[in-house]
């Protein structure tokens, strides 16, 4: 801080040169210079991260929070109230500046996750006070809650931060993370959830040194750690506030509840769905038994996708005696669409049925039932309508649709991570539907700030985390929080080697009674630590279907792809050489068989890239799935059969590869390729695939194409072929015009393909084959045979209808910029 501008503080607060002199010497640079190379220091201060932190750098940091946390607790210095809300309030009037300006400039936030952290299990009564004066830094204080009121407006970064006072007065920086609805939230916004004034209790606190910076804090990571108190309540029957019964700037608040209920009306209509649930919630503190206040809040609920809360609310309010008929019909109502957000589409449209009977002409009611009878016919059947929902996908990844298991069943797997994987309960054929399944949370690029870069530190892993990486841990507790029955659904996954193994059955057995949620005075409980570690080690990487997903692929992992957590499809197991393959359609997962799976047969998915090099992947299951043993898939028994030191040579050869591959000279290209061939041990095909081959054999077929000579183009038909084939294809083509020995591959109406159709020869990402077979097919054509341009717009065709569905129509939808590229919109519109 500048020393005029405290000077000038300490002026307008009456604080001496000796207080203060007292209070900055605990933080005085030479002073903590000297106690950091005390092991029993306080104030040994971390190492510094940027944006350009290194694995190194985060362990070097991960090792001093290690060393930090094993020393004893100790006393917190004393801060001046009125220098900590003066901090406070010049860094509120900084923030509402920015974001007044927020389109002239990009804000930074950093923030640590995956470091122990402690989340109360018990409630409130169960609990003894406890005040500042004698809580302890580096310390959690079970047993014990603290009792506080804010008395400065929040600011917002990572966390809401606030300055809160004991019932002593004693003053202290409060940091709350994960709460609902705030992750980026307006400044205003947060101050209808956490005005000045505000009473309440933090179960079981943590008294934390800050990671960057001087003063320690009292940290809050679970929502559910977060009782407000209301001024009636029986915690504050006996209590008196030192510094008077009231704190300035503090807004009296209603007393009776129709005032609630008009202050809840006013955030509902200005769309403010959790302050409206606040204030029907302090409003049936003062009447227990309005029915309208509890009909509100399940409206406020299902706007905020709380349909577990929605719905026992509407259950209430239907089944109260003596409600009246309209406000019963209201209930109904919004009780079957809060079932039908549960996923009980059954029970859904029972209860539309009963009002349907008499409401005949309701239109909305019929479009209700009609949604519902469709949810069932897809998760009975697996029929979905794949085109339509990539159309809506386009302009709204959150898609209607029901969740779908097919022919596979979670199984006890002792040599598995978590001890359970999934099986085929019989024989599945290539393409086969397996899973379609909606994400639990889900943080998105597109409704993420865009001027925002934020700095996750992940200690589990030892990386950065991509921002919607750490949003996701955000709205997996919101998402539990407001439906407590989906728990069990995240908390029964994988959390790692630090927690107990999971149960060996999922999911986890149906919650049919929806659970009622006072947002005040939470009940259930959320452990923040364990579910950062099922976060970091369970969500997926979102890339929803568009053409343009197959331009490059080997740069989808530099950018910031969205992130959800999918409960069933994290049970499947990674192999390098896996047996289905995903794709995102909007936020919608479908896994699919990439070939043939037998009866009791392990179904696999790749956790990256299987074109990546094996010290790669083994590196990426280590720091990124912390997988300790070295991965046993096919692919990776082929690569160690190569040798070390081929793998090796082999590596550094691919890293030559750059975006001027397609430059280099034929003769270079040749030159690299045998190089590169020169690494593996035994010629590889379809069953053995040389993925590092592929790029070289397609940059050789794009530098014979550009001869643009019958004999070029006929050689880079040849090369294409090998490309494919070297990606795991096994192409039944093995010259122009002229059928090779393997089986002759038919579609159903009989149509001869150039690829066995048997399996999809690039398993985990088979959609990356269609632009090279597009390629081929235009060769073909510009040689004049149509015969084989046909047959290779076909194959393309069906590659992407047996790895995704849609049939002819999403096949147009989705390669018509490739097929306008390559000159082949006419052709492929006659001949599909």
């Amino acid at each position: 801080m500048d020393p005029q501008m405290l000077t000038r503080m300490m002026a307008q607060m009456g604080i001496t040169p000796e207080e203060l002199a007292g209070f900055m010497s605990q933080f005085d640079p030479s002073a903590t210079a000297a106690r950091d190379s005390l092991d029993d220091s306080p104030y040994d201060h971390p190492p510094q991260l940027s944006f350009a932190a290194t694995p190194e750098t985060i362990k070097k940091y991960k090792a001093w929070y290690e060393r930090d946390s094993k020393k004893s607790p100790t006393a917190a210095p004393t801060v001046p109230p009125r220098l900590l809300v003066q901090a406070q309030e010049q860094q509120r009037e900084e923030q509402e500046r920015e974001a007044l300006a927020a389109e002239n400039g990009i804000s930074t936030r950093m923030t640590v996750i995956g470091f122990p952290k402690h989340s109360c299990k018990v409630q409130l009564g169960a609990l003894k006070p406890i005040t500042r004066s004698t809580m302890l830094v580096r310390k959690t204080h079970t047993g014990s809650y603290f009792l506080c009121r804010s008395i400065a407006p929040c600011t917002k970064s990572i966390s809401i931060q606030t300055i809160v006072e004991d019932v002593n007065g004693a003053a202290q920086v409060l940091s709350i993370y994960n709460f609902p609805t705030t992750y980026e939230a307006s400044l205003a916004y947060i101050d209808f959830l956490f005005p000045v004034g505000i009473a309440m209790a933090i179960l079981e606190p943590t008294f934390k040194v800050v990671t960057q910076g001087g003063n320690p804090h009292i940290r809050v990571d679970s929502p559910t750690d977060i009782v407000f108190l209301d001024p009636r309540s029986d915690v504050l029957r006996d209590v008196h506030w030192k510094t008077g019964s009231q704190v300035s700037r503090f807004n009296a608040w209603p007393s009776d509840s129709d005032h609630w209920k008009a202050r809840g009306n006013n955030y509902f209509a200005a769309g403010h769905w959790l302050p409206a649930a606040f204030a029907y919630s302090r409003g049936l503190q003062c009447d227990p038994d309005s029915l309208a206040l509890r009909s509100n809040r399940s409206e406020a609920y299902l706007r905020l996708n709380f349909y577990s809360a929605a719905s026992a609310d509407a259950r209430y309010v239907r089944c109260a005696a003596g409600a009246e008929l309209l406000l019963r019909q209201k209930a109904l109502f919004r009780e079957a669409k809060a079932e039908y957000g549960r996923g009980r589409y059954q029970k859904a449209k029972s209860l539309l049925e009963q009002l349907h009977s008499s409401h005949a002409d309701d239109s909305d009611i019929v479009k209700w039932i009609a949604r519902c009878t469709q949810r069932l016919h897809e998760s009975l059947t697996g029929v979905y309508d794949w085109t339509l929902l990539y159309k809506q996908s386009q302009t709204d990844p959150h898609l209607d649709v029901a969740e779908y298991t097919g022919p596979i069943e979670v199984r006890p797997m002792s040599n598995r991570g978590g001890g359970r994987g999934i099986a085929a309960t019989r024989v599945i054929d290539v393409g086969e539907l397996l899973v379609v399944a909606k994400p639990l949370s889900l943080a998105t690029d597109a409704e993420l700030q865009s001027l925002v870069l934020q700095m996750t530190v992940n200690l589990l892993t030892s990386k950065m985390d991509k921002r919607s990486q750490s949003a996701n841990v955000a709205y997996a507790a919101q998402a539990i929080y407001g439906n407590p029955d989906l728990h069990d659904h995240a908390f029964h996954l994988y959390a790692g080697p630090d927690y107990p193994p999971p149960p060996s059955s999922f999911p986890p057995p149906p919650v049919d009674e929806p659970t009622e949620l006072d947002p005040l005075k939470p009940r259930h409980r959320i452990d923040l630590a364990q579910l950062e570690s099922i976060c970091t080690h369970n969500a997926f990487g979102v890339m929803p279907l568009r053409p343009e997903d197959r331009r490059k692929p080997d740069d989808l992992d530099k950018l910031d792809s969205s992130t959800g957590l999918y409960p069933l499809p994290s049970l499947f197991n990674h192999s390098c050489a896996p047996n289905s393959h995903i794709v995102f359609i909007g936020d919608i997962m479908m896994m699919r068989a990439s070939r043939t799976i037998h009866r009791d047969e392990e179904v696999t998915s790749a956790y990256m890239t299987p074109t990546t090099s094996y010290f790669e992947r083994r590196r990426t299951l280590q720091e990124g799935w912390l997988m300790s043993d070295i991965c046993d898939c096919r692919q990776c028994q082929y690569d160690r059969a190569d040798g070390e030191a081929n793998l090796r040579h082999r590596g550094r050869i691919a890293e030559g590869f750059s975006v001027d591959l397609f430059s280099k000279p034929l003769a270079k290209l040749r030159s690299l390729q045998k190089k590169l061939s020169a690494t593996y041990v035994a010629a590889r095909g379809p069953s053995h695939p040389s993925p590092a081959l592929y790029p070289l054999h397609h940059a050789i077929a794009e530098t014979l194409r550009s001869s643009h000579t019958t004999a070029g183009m006929k050689d880079a038909i040849k090369e294409d072929m090998k490309a494919l084939e070297y990606r795991g294809w096994s192409v039944t083509d093995d010259d122009i015009g002229r059928r090779s020995k393997k089986a002759r591959t038919l579609t159903r109406r009989g149509e001869e393909l150039a690829v066995d159709t048997s399996f999809l020869g690039d398993p985990a990402e088979p959609l990356q084959a269609i632009p090279p077979m597009l390629r081929v097919a235009q060769t073909y054509f510009l040689c004049d045979d149509m015969m084989n341009a046909t047959r290779w717009i076909k194959t393309a065709q069906w590659v992407l209808n047996t790895s995704v569905g849609g049939g002819k129509e999403l096949f147009m939808m989705i390669e018509r910029p490739l097929l306008k590229q390559f000159d082949l919109l006419d052709v492929a519109t006659r001949v599909l």
